[in-house]
């Protein structure tokens, strides 16, 4: 399942959380041999989230380091031990019930013990169940209450733990120094998007470029009689609603990207989307700190211009995008 994430500065997004007034929680999605993830129901008497579907994990205590408190809440609600986190797959928030707001960071975790064994804590959790993504409906019993964060939180950890390489993206990954004031509100804002994947513009989407090998045919004949051309980072704005995310904008400054973006979508290949080049900051699917990011970094702008020399086909492999090719621009 690979090796313990490390790029990520723990401590730096608990005493964010913490400095934002809100209280941590780890939460744990263990995946079992056949890539099934568990899910445990809430005991009737809870006072949060009664008798709904939840993932194992809980509040950091007061002192505490997240990666301790997830270890804990694992040992206390299966009987497992050793919890590792392999990835960092989403932080969301929510308000818990008595009012106050909770951070939230669900991990892949691999575990020492009998899989086939939980040791349930009753007061807590009534029963347990191994979820594939063909059970993903049984968690639609929260009805909402839950906002729908475990089933996306399930649905990513079923992801990771498949493993293989699926959603191919074609990509302009951009220069350390060009990404580097942009990986800091990355890593801020959706800490979990920006340990798998660096800043990049993306040109084509895995919809409309799904066959990987005719794109990087046609990438290979394309980007050997396309020269290099100049893009602008510009405005920092919402996708629809802050809570949906947020980007930089990115200018177009001679239609290269239109052009280029146009040439690789040729039949059987077709456009989605009128999409327009951003680079994206908070992403929903890992993130929902949308909101809160956007009132922070409203109105800011990046006044930079790329040179894009190359690009590159990204394919998502459970946990991270891995750069599976490259193509130099040589017209």
């Amino acid at each position: 399942m690979g090796p313990p994430v490390t790029s990520i500065d723990w401590d730096r997004l608990q005493s964010d959380a913490e400095q934002a007034g809100r209280q941590c929680a780890a939460g744990a999605l263990i995946a079992d041999h056949a890539g099934r993830v568990l899910v445990v129901r809430r005991a009737p008497t809870c006072d949060f989230l009664p008798g709904c579907w939840d993932i194992v994990g809980g509040h950091v205590e007061p002192g505490e380091h997240l990666l301790d408190a997830l270890a804990r809440e694992v040992e206390e609600e299966t009987g497992w031990t050793g919890a590792i986190p392999r990835a960092l797959l989403v932080v969301d928030e929510w308000r818990g019930s008595g009012g106050g707001w909770r951070r939230e960071f669900d991990f892949l975790v691999t575990v020492d013990g009998d899989l086939d064994r939980p040791r349930l804590a009753p007061t807590e959790h009534v029963e347990h169940r191994w979820v594939g993504a063909d059970e993903l409906h049984v968690l639609d019993e929260n009805a909402g209450a839950d906002r729908g964060l475990v089933r996306r939180s399930v649905e990513l950890g079923l992801a990771a733990a498949a493993g293989g390489l699926t959603y191919p993206h074609t990509a302009i990954v951009l220069a350390p120094d060009d990404a580097a004031p942009l990986d800091a509100l990355r890593q801020a804002w959706d800490p979990a998007m920006a340990a798998t994947i660096g800043a990049h513009v993306t040109v084509t989407y895995p919809g409309e470029a799904n066959e990987i090998e005719l794109l990087r045919h046609r990438l290979a004949d394309l980007t050997a009689g396309f020269a290099p051309f100049a893009l602008r980072l510009g405005n920092v704005s919402v996708f629809d609603r802050p809570e949906d995310g947020c980007a930089v904008e990115v200018d177009d400054l001679d239609r290269a990207y239109a052009r280029l973006r146009a040439a690789i979508l040729q039949p059987p290949f077709a456009p989605l989307t009128g999409e327009r080049p951003h680079v994206t900051i908070v992403h929903p699917r890992t993130s929902g700190l949308g909101a809160i990011a956007w009132e922070q970094i409203e109105g800011r702008r990046f006044d930079s211009e790329l040179i894009v020399r190359e690009l590159a086909i990204t394919a998502f492999d459970g946990t991270t995008w891995r750069t599976v090719d490259r193509f130099a621009l040589q017209g």
